[in-house]
């Protein structure tokens, strides 16, 4: 991502400045004064933000919220869960809603062009006095983003013509700009835009942040985004210097350095050389692990590659041969089909139990502990367990993902606090109170971090510790234990 103007810091109040010139960035965000873990680096509103069509039922244009919405009654497009909520986005909505209710559902335009239409209208209202350009987060700082464009990326180009002809015509007159000047925009949208999360860290929408478009991508950052509605909050997650530069990460970092750099390089034109992707790239990194077998020796824990020259595999530890490599990859295609079995319509619980179970059983024989499909198949299996309200076997797999959170993302990690968490809960439901206790601290000291004693998930963690904490000292009096007091961050 680029910069908005470094003349629109100093309004702002924010803790960092733009350093111009940064070798293969071209501008970054860095700190101007020590920022503590768990500070606030920014907060700030979207300029134009779009539900994603997958969401847009569950999710209200106006808050955010994630609950029953109804429709808009003109364009049947957009839903909002109160009138309260539709009528604060009337100013708005009302332009595109003529657009869209003129449309048959089948021509409607994609969510980019949706995002698109937004930036330009809300252009349209600030230069015509109707709403007022706010610092740092004006038409003039969306105008300064770099595109992030490679001009020999003849394949990219072709894509963004293609989406400006169909923006050009939803756009209509009033608001249509010359195809090259829209081409840019819907580049610098696809570069510079930021993907909205729910509570649980799932992509819900796509908002354009101007401000927060300064801090540059680490797959080892020192930042954490967090979302509060379509409002992003820029947390640290670690102690920063001043003049340390600030970063953040765009894509999901429970990942190997190959699947991480063309994630961004398809969705941001970038090959990303930070240190953690230069440290994964070498011989016997972590990267094997995240994606390699296990060794079955007795005392090792080491780990096969994924794919190698030779056709026999062996551990890099040990150096212990572990047979044909199609062996091991017949094995692991097997557990995949049983997965995607497992995904099939209208299949009844006990057969998709089945499926999920046997797929884990070949995997956790087969791939190494830190490897991400492993992980993956674990949380499928807490997710359907927790369906189908069977908290114990939930429990027992939700204490095997626990070690691999830990182990591929940083300290502070939001989704570290929100599976230690959720094992808190777990515990909480089968009346285990002493380990409820023990994850709902780990969760308090984690979430106090990166989400902030005012979200609304961090609520709803103090809620649930005190109401433990209570039936712990019940369970443990002051003669036999001393009173365990709980202080947020501790």
């Amino acid at each position: 991502m680029s910069a908005a103007r470094a003349a629109a810091l100093p309004q702002s109040g924010v803790p960092f400045d733009v350093a111009e010139g940064v070798v293969e960035k071209g501008r970054a965000a860095v700190a101007t004064r020590p920022i503590g873990r768990g500070d606030v680096v920014l907060r700030c509103a979207p300029y134009a933000a779009v539900v994603r069509e997958r969401r847009r039922t569950t999710t209200c244009q106006g808050c955010w919220r994630q609950q029953e919405c109804r429709r808009c009654s003109a364009c049947k497009w957009a839903y909002f869960c109160s009138q309260k909520c539709q009528e604060k986005m009337w100013a708005f909505h009302k332009y595109e809603c003529a657009r869209l209710a003129a449309l048959p559902v089948q021509k409607r335009p994609p969510d980019t062009v949706i995002l698109c239409y937004r930036l330009l209208c809300r252009r349209k209202l600030e230069m015509q006095g109707v709403i007022p350009a706010v610092p740092s987060l004006s038409w003039d700082d969306v105008a300064t983003l770099k595109p992030n464009v490679d001009p020999n990326d003849s394949s990219r180009s072709e894509r963004y013509m293609a989406m400006s002809v169909m923006a050009y015509e939803f756009l209509g007159e009033d608001l249509r700009v010359p195809a090259s000047e829209l081409v840019q925009i819907l580049a610098k949208l696809e570069t510079n835009a930021f993907n909205i999360s729910n509570d649980d860290f799932q992509p819900i929408g796509v908002g354009l942040y101007p401000l927060a478009a300064i801090i540059n991508h680490s797959c080892k950052p020192n930042c954490v985004t967090v979302f509060e509605g379509d409002t992003v909050f820029v947390r640290a997650i670690e102690p920063i210097t001043a003049g340390t530069e600030l970063t953040v990460t765009y894509i999901e970092l429970g990942a190997t350095v190959q699947q991480r750099r063309e994630e961004l390089m398809n969705n941001f034109a970038f090959l990303c050389k930070c240190d953690q992707c230069i440290e994964d790239l070498n011989p016997g990194s972590r990267t094997v692990e995240l994606s390699g077998y296990r060794c079955t020796n007795p005392g090792c824990n080491g780990a096969i590659p994924e794919t190698s020259e030779k056709s026999e595999a062996a551990c890099l530890s040990c150096r212990v041969a572990h047979g044909p490599y199609s062996s091991l990859m017949e094995k692991k295609e097997m557990s995949l089909r049983l997965l995607q079995q497992a995904c099939g319509v209208n299949i009844p619980d006990s057969t998709k139990r089945d499926f999920l179970v046997a797929a884990f059983d070949i995997q956790r024989k087969l791939l190494h502990p830190h490897n991400v499909q492993l992980l993956s198949t674990l949380n499928s299996l807490v997710s359907f367990c927790i369906d189908i309200k069977d908290f114990t076997a939930a429990s027992r797999y939700c204490a095997k993902t626990i070690a691999i959170y830990d182990y591929l993302y940083p300290n502070y990690w939001p989704l570290r606090g929100l599976q230690y968490f959720m094992m808190g809960k777990l515990e909480w439901y089968l009346e285990h109170t002493e380990k409820a206790f023990f994850w709902l601290k780990k969760a308090n000291v984690s979430m106090t971090v990166s989400h902030g004693s005012s979200h609304a998930v961090y609520n709803s963690l103090a809620e649930l510790l005190h109401q433990v904490e209570v039936e712990f000292e019940a369970q443990h009096s002051a003669t036999t234990r001393p009173r365990i007091q709980i202080q947020k961050g501790e």
